[in-house]
């Protein structure tokens, strides 16, 4: 049996500045009937590891397609699988999933564009989206300094964004950079199905955070 102690890991989250590609997963092609989108090589390397954004579907001309759907599969932030439905776009316009990619594997199209589509991902929003830990753990400590931004909330949760879990969240209340070190509960904040994090843009300059590993 173990001694129960023990070993806190850490990691530093800092702004990401990803910027939107919007054929950074498929390159522009015209399906035409209901098939898989071929994908780009960088399918599975357009988001930092650990970090999820949106996927983007562009259409390439006038032709009306929100008749069509388009089925996102890949991982989220954890590692998990995800999935999501979208409808085309209208025109030359850009539609966006409500979830958070960091690998797609597979786009499905439910049928024939008639027009040219591709597909990339939305910029990060200037802050952090990631996960922290897969597993089981609890989150320890933060420590931090915050950007010149009030009101600003980083928000932790147990798995993946997506999921909606709350486990603590942290606002900043002064309008200069200032450091920070929260009290957590005692013995740390349980979070059971993985540790993932939203840090907005503009809420600190840099945030480490101590967890079970």
């Amino acid at each position: 049996m173990g001694n129960g102690i023990v070993s806190p890991k850490s990691l530093t989250l800092v702004p990401n500045a990803t910027g939107a590609d919007n054929d950074s997963i498929a390159g522009t092609q015209t399906p035409g009937g209901a098939v898989n989108m071929t994908l780009a090589g960088t399918a599975s390397s357009f988001a930092d590891a650990g970090v999820g954004l949106f996927v983007t579907i562009t259409g390439d001309g006038g032709t009306n397609l929100t008749g069509v759907n388009f089925t996102i599969t890949g991982t989220n932030a954890l590692g998990h699988e995800c999935s999501e439905v979208r409808a085309g776009p209208n025109g030359a316009a850009t539609v966006t999933t409500a979830l958070k990619f960091n690998t797609v594997t597979q786009i499905a199209v439910s049928g024939g564009t008639t027009t040219a589509v591709r597909a990339g991902n939305a910029a990060g929003s200037g802050g952090s989206e990631q996960s922290i830990f897969a597993g089981r753990t609890r989150l320890r400590e933060l420590f931090g300094t915050t950007a010149a931004t009030a009101d600003t909330i980083t928000t932790f949760y147990n798995g993946g964004e997506s999921q909606s879990k709350q486990l603590f969240a942290v606002r900043n209340p002064l309008g200069t950079q200032t450091l920070i070190n929260p009290a957590s509960a005692h013995g740390g904040i349980l979070a059971d199905e993985g540790l993932s994090v939203d840090m907005p843009a503009n809420s600190f300059v840099s945030l480490t955070v101590y967890y079970d590993g």
